[in-house]
């Protein structure tokens, strides 16, 4: 089971108010706002934290394709080494977050061992963001899988959770996809 989320630090500062009264209480559990009010860097860690919940959320829709929003239930942690957990549902989700200078991406996965490949990268400006990304993500499968990028098609269950398909043959993949602002990302469990 695989989740990520690429957050646009610039753009979250302009849309975001994430000190406005309430909304910390709101979205983070009370050992999640100790760790924001104890961070050298509030603001990144309150957009790591919520990377992590949006990874984790992913991931666990794999496992149970009912939707719901309640950030509180997926409760962040943060080990020293920098490595993190989301527990949710019963689960705990690993997860890896890369902090940039404009932005952070999050990746999580159930179990360890499972190889993923994938990317972040930046969108250019005339770009749509989906569209951008499900195209590059086609053409990176078409190229490691050796074949024509036309087989390949993206669909999404119910739920939204996105698998990626070659043609008749019904061979399917596992994938997460994410994008904010001028970044986009994705996944691919093998």
């Amino acid at each position: 089971m695989i989740g990520n989320d690429v957050i646009d630090l610039q753009l979250a500062a302009i849309q975001s108010n994430w000190q406005r009264p309430g909304f910390r209480e709101k979205v983070f559990t009370n050992a999640e706002v100790r760790l924001i009010d104890g961070a050298e860097d509030p603001f990144r860690t309150v957009w790591r934290l919520w990377s992590m919940k949006e990874s984790g959320y992913k991931a666990y829709l794999r496992l149970h394709p009912k939707r719901f929003f309640d950030p509180k239930k997926m409760a962040c942690s943060i080990a020293e080494n920098g490595s993190g957990q989301v527990r949710v549902g019963g689960y705990c989700f690993q997860t890896a977050t890369t902090c940039e200078e404009d932005s952070l991406y999050t990746t999580a996965v159930l179990v360890k061992g499972p190889e993923l490949l994938g990317e972040r990268f930046t969108i250019p400006v005339m770009e749509e963001a989906s569209t951008y990304c499900h195209q590059r993500l086609r053409q990176y499968c078409a190229d490691h899988w050796s074949i024509v990028i036309e087989e390949l098609s993206i669909a999404k269950n119910d739920q939204g959770v996105p698998r990626i398909a070659c043609g008749s043959t019904l061979k399917s993949s596992a994938i997460s996809i994410s994008h904010h602002g001028r970044f986009g990302a994705y996944i691919i469990q093998r």
